[in-house]
């Protein structure tokens, strides 16, 4: 179990047995529901604060954390080094663009970008400034764009 509060829960709608925990202890857990156990630990070191599996590929977790990162893993590598983002303010959400290859951030500054997922660039392929203070969104699944 987490040693500090939970701050984030996403359920793997491909794998539904699977459930992932972030926490202000620094880790993510991925829990299977059937055996109620922890099934992996990813110690990040700061708050989690955003996570999502992706939408069709049952592997991919999106999260975002305290630290101003996003990361993507690939829950079928533990070891593997995750691909990341700094967008230098602690991440309030995350979201996986349904109709592309992309995904969303927004930060406590009110910042929202956007990032290539197969890319790794470094900068935003768009950002902008929503708000002066922590921002989150919803991106629609039904419409493109």
């Amino acid at each position: 179990s987490h040693s500090d509060a939970v701050l984030s829960l996403d359920w793997n709608t491909n794998a539904q047995h699977i459930l992932a925990s972030g926490s202000a202890d620094g880790t993510i857990k991925l829990w299977d529901l059937n055996t109620q156990d922890t099934i992996g630990t990813y110690k990040e070191g700061c708050n989690i604060q955003a996570l999502q599996f992706h939408h069709s590929e049952e592997s991919l977790l999106l999260s975002g954390g305290f630290d101003g990162n996003v990361l993507i893993r690939d829950c079928r590598q533990p070891n593997a080094t995750a691909i990341r983002w700094n967008v230098s303010e602690v991440v309030e959400r995350v979201e996986w663009c349904f109709h592309s290859q992309s995904i969303v951030a927004s930060t406590s500054s009110g910042l929202i970008g956007c990032f290539e997922a197969r890319m790794n660039a470094p900068t935003p392929v768009w950002h902008l400034q929503a708000h002066d203070a922590e921002t989150t969104f919803s991106l629609s699944r039904h419409l493109p764009g």
